[in-house]
Parts: structure tokens; sequence; C-alpha cells
């Protein structure tokens, strides 16, 4: 089901996170999160290996990747958590009425949703190795996670005032 949500969130976002509103407890939230940090980190271990081997560094791939899993999994959540709260507040201090939940949820759907581009960018750097396309996947995962959180918060808005 939640893989099915995910693919339907690049067709039907309104009423993907319509439902994700209704449904989902900090739990499920804080699940969406860590999921899509660890598929996150998953979808740049092609990236991270080819650093690796052509840096030369005295840090073994082995390191190099613990190092990056534990920033991805275990600190990034912490920013994450945070940044929701940033945000909501700002929303606030806009006019906008979005609940502490609803906020967490926009942001971390969309962390869990775009890592299907991430792992594109994976497989589209471990083919080409080129830097500037793996820059401009990068621009583009980022502007959809753009897109989505905000179009999520914008939902939200509306909801809240409609209820």
């Amino acid at each position: 089901m939640l893989f099915q949500d995910i693919i339907k969130s690049y067709f039907r976002y309104k009423t993907v996170i319509q439902s994700k509103f209704r449904s989902t407890s900090e739990g499920q939230a804080f699940a969406y999160l860590l999921l899509g940090c660890i598929l996150h980190f998953c979808g740049r271990i092609p990236w991270l290996y080819n650093q690796a081997q052509h840096l030369h560094s005295e840090i073994p791939i082995v390191g190099n990747l613990t190092a990056n899993f534990f920033g991805t999994a275990i600190l990034a959540p912490f920013l994450f958590y945070l940044l929701g709260a940033v945000s909501r507040l700002v929303l606030r201090l806009m006019g906008w009425k979005v609940s502490w939940l609803n906020a967490r949820v926009s942001l971390f759907w969309a962390i869990l949703i775009t890592f299907p581009l991430s792992f594109l960018n994976g497989i589209v750097w471990a083919v080409t190795q080129s830097e500037s396309i793996h820059f401009i996947f990068q621009i583009i995962i980022l502007g959809a996670f753009l897109g989505f959180w905000f179009k999520a918060l914008y939902i939200a808005h509306k909801l809240y005032i409609s209820d």
C-alpha cells in the first residue's frame, strides 16, 4: 500500500496527501521520514562508491558508507523535524493554518516520494559518471522535493480551513 501511494503521488498528489493528512499518526510520519532517508542513502551508494575509488582517500569505502549512513539515517531526521517545526511557525506568521502533524507529514512525505528520483540519479551516475549530469539530477530532485512539499503545505492549509 505504501509503495502504491508513492507511485500514485506522482499522478494524483492531492488525493494521496489528503488521505495521508487524515490517517497518518506521529509514528507513521516518523516511519515515512526514516524510510525516505534510508532510501535516499541507497540511491547515493553508486556515487559514494565512485568517490571513494577515484579520490584514493585514506578512508575505506566501508568507513565512507558508514559515515554517510549515520548522517542520513541518524542526524538528518533531527534536522528534518526542526525544519518541519520552523516551516509551521513561518506559515503561522504568514497567516496560514496548518497543524504541527500535517506540517511534518508534508515534509516527510515529500522526502519519501522523491526517493525514486534519487535511485534514478544513482543509476544515471553509475552509467555515465558525469558530474554535470549528476548535478542536473540533483537540481531536479531538489525542485521535485520543494514542489511536493509546498503543494502539500498548501493543501494542508486549505484542508484546515475547510474543517
